[in-house]
């Protein structure tokens, strides 16, 4: 078989078969050609499938959902707010009023001795002499200042001839004092302001003061 037998040289024959199997070679060739073609169009189909694992990226997307617990959060918003719900201090409790057993009121004057005729400023105090703070009413009709002679007569008060109203209820704390002063016109008076007005003469005086039904101590003041 490899020694060629014919009427030609020999080396025609070996041409001839060199020939032969080059046009087998190049026809291998063109099906490996055709082959691969055909897998580089299945490759160009995978590359083609990898957009869809690009397109996976909306399933981590998708995911974001589940980062994004901002609702969650939101919704765990009450625990926050459960102090609220919580115990709230207790306000204080309103003070109550004032009994007349720790109030104070004193009756005072400028001076301890006057010349008759002298207009001398008069003044009532009340004090809260107790250890908590009370509610008071100091309306102007609730409060008097008297003048009493030597015998206990009474020569004039501050409601005869000029009685006054007003709405005044106050908090006084312990110890606090609130004090109403007035100028006495020197005369005497009479309730209603009935009879005669006129001066009141020399002698020894003492001031009393009102306030409901508390009573000063009495203080007393010269005329002369």
């Amino acid at each position: 078989m490899l020694n060629p037998v014919g009427p030609l040289a020999p080396a025609v024959y070996w041409r001839r078969r060199l020939a032969a199997v080059a046009v087998l070679v190049a026809a291998v060739a063109l099906v490996v050609t055709l082959v691969l073609a055909v897998f580089d169009g299945g490759d160009g189909g995978s590359a083609a499938g990898e957009t869809p694992s690009t397109a996976t990226s909306p399933a981590t997307s998708s995911a974001a959902p589940l980062t994004s617990s901002a609702p969650a959060t939101a919704s765990s918003a009450p625990v926050v707010t459960s102090p609220a719900t919580g115990t709230s201090p207790t306000p204080p409790a309103a003070p109550a009023a004032c009994q007349d057993a720790q109030l104070q009121v004193v009756a005072s004057a400028t001076n301890n001795v006057f010349a008759v005729g002298d207009k001398p400023k008069l003044s009532l105090s009340v004090v809260n002499a107790g250890g908590e703070p009370c509610v008071r009413d100091l309306d102007a009709a609730t409060q008097e200042i008297l003048i009493f002679d030597a015998d206990g007569t009474r020569r004039w008060s501050s409601n005869d001839c000029y009685p006054g109203t007003s709405v005044d209820t106050r908090v006084l704390a312990p110890g606090e004092k609130v004090e109403f002063s007035l100028l006495w016109s020197g005369k005497v008076s009479e309730p209603g302001c009935a009879g005669p007005r006129p001066l009141l003469g020399a002698g020894d005086y003492w001031l009393e003061a009102h306030q409901g039904a508390v009573v000063s101590g009495r203080t007393p003041f010269s005329l002369y």
